[in-house]
């Protein structure tokens, strides 16, 4: 009998050493299970958040530009596609835009259509604008058209203002202008990414003022991650004007990541001119005026005076 008692209650150990040891197992795969859980969950939630602000910025692009050496125009660029059906050929998009100037901010807010021909090696392209110099209450529109190729560019704006005069923070009255200009582009011979662009451009004077013409000649080149570089000049056919120079320096997030969208450089060609593919170039930048150019109306020795500082 007693080594029967003895034998029970050696079972009775045993059994509960053994239901002691599977709680224990239980319940550290009970805290794996949640732990591998948690980290599955906070993995999914980081990959949205991340995919969601690259598809939000994925095509942005900030600018600084140094003009003649006295002031510095800071701007903040984004495209963002509305349709894309490559199949098709045809692509929209919106265009957002905010530039910053001697405490004067212009918001641009743009639509463009983009059409692809001749086998996608063209780009044939319509867009209209608003812009808005808040800080004193300029309005304007514009409309352009573009053809973009491997081998040249043609862009063309006309500008309209919706305000009339305007009281500026020194207590001047100004008014936005109408105008033009029209942009031909062209690479080098075998450097593809490297582009001169020469810009002619009008603005209407009121109320017996001269016109403002001129001429804006530039060099722009595509450097690697997602870099630019854009140094020219502005010629003014008005002697009253100084020519003036500028250089500008952007920077791509979507062509940093490299994303297939936005064009990616070629630096060197082993072909002077190729008329190739442009599909990537279908989300590009719209180059226009963005800032607001104005006359100064109240009357002194600057009366009739065209302000087109920061307009390149």
């Amino acid at each position: 009998m007693r080594k029967l008692g003895l034998s029970a209650v050696s079972a009775v150990v045993v059994l509960s050493w053994s239901f002691a040891a599977q709680g224990d197992d239980h319940a550290k795969a009970e805290a794996f299970f949640k732990n591998n859980m948690k980290r599955s969950a906070e993995n999914r939630v980081s990959s949205r958040i991340e995919q969601s602000i690259e598809n939000r910025f994925r095509n942005l692009e900030v600018e600084i530009t140094d003009l003649d050496g006295d002031d510095t125009r800071y701007s903040i660029f984004t495209v963002q596609p509305l349709y894309d059906n490559v199949a098709a050929g045809r692509s929209s998009f919106f265009q957002g835009s905010i530039i910053a100037l001697d405490d004067n901010e212009t918001l641009n807010l743009g639509l463009g259509q983009r059409w692809m021909l001749n086998d996608n090696k063209i780009i044939a392209g319509l867009n209209i604008f608003y812009d808005n110099e808040w800080d004193v209450g300029h309005e304007r529109m514009s409309i352009g058209g573009e053809l973009l190729t491997s081998v040249g560019d043609i862009r063309v704006n006309s500008y309209k203002a919706l305000t009339n005069a305007k009281t500026n923070d020194d207590g001047n009255e100004e008014k936005a202008l109408d105008g033009m200009d029209m942009e031909l582009a062209v690479p080098l011979p075998y450097l593809p990414s490297t582009r001169v662009h020469a810009k002619a451009f009008e603005w209407e004077g009121e109320d017996g003022a001269r016109d403002l013409k001129g001429d804006t000649i530039s060099l722009r080149t595509a450097l690697p991650y997602g870099f630019e570089l854009e140094a020219g000049t502005t010629l003014y056919d008005n002697s009253a004007k100084q020519d003036a120079d500028f250089v500008t320096l952007s920077f791509n997030i979507a062509r940093f990541h490299n994303q297939q969208y936005v064009a990616q450089p070629t630096l060197v060609s082993d072909k002077a001119y190729q008329l190739t593919d442009v599909t990537e170039r279908r989300f590009e930048k719209v180059r226009r005026q963005n800032i607001i150019v104005k006359q100064l109306s109240s009357s002194g020795a600057s009366q009739g005076a065209i302000i087109i500082k920061g307009a390149l």
